[in-house]
């Protein structure tokens, strides 16, 4: 029992590295994932730009922009509304995208036949994709971190054997 105690010991911490950056991994892919194949085959109509303009956060360390849109658009005759990247944004001209995507113009939408509340600008797949793979790529290098980690062995500390 205190051989699997010790090997516990000096394995923990690469293990709860590599479930962090698994966990990690899983769940950008997955946002990858549904972006590039799944949003995609959504049936494409366009949607009205109602409201588009760049806001601006700001704190004593940090001064940060992001876009702010709003859409409507009709299925079968029912009108929903879509929003755009209030929160975190992956583009690098939030000014440029907002006047791409100006109150008033018609733009291209990704919405989703079963639930045709779910929408999502095209304009932004490719963007967020961008993002989300820059996200992938550094969760696997910290899988590859981890599993040498867990794999080399610990140095011994001093006054040990």
């Amino acid at each position: 029992m205190p051989a699997t105690r010790d090997w516990f010991a000096r394995k923990s911490g690469p293990l709860i590295w590599l479930a962090v950056a698994m966990v990690i991994l899983i769940l950008a892919g997955r946002a990858m994932i549904i972006d590039l194949c799944v949003v995609p085959r959504w049936r494409e109509i366009d949607a009205l730009i109602v409201h588009a303009r760049v806001q601006t956060s700001s704190s004593v360390n940090d001064h940060s922009e992001f876009a702010d849109v709003d859409y409507r658009y009709v299925v079968d005759g029912m009108e929903f509304s879509g929003h755009c990247c209030n929160s975190t944004s992956w583009f690098d001209d939030e000014h440029a995208f907002v006047k791409e995507n100006a109150t008033g113009t018609s733009v291209p939408i990704y919405v989703d036949p079963r639930r045709p509340s779910e929408s999502q600008l095209k304009s932004r797949l490719k963007a967020s994709a961008v993002g989300e793979g820059s996200i992938v790529v550094l969760a696997l290098l910290f899988v590859v971190a981890g599993i040498r980690m867990f794999r080399s062995p610990r140095p011994a500390k001093r006054g040990e054997g």
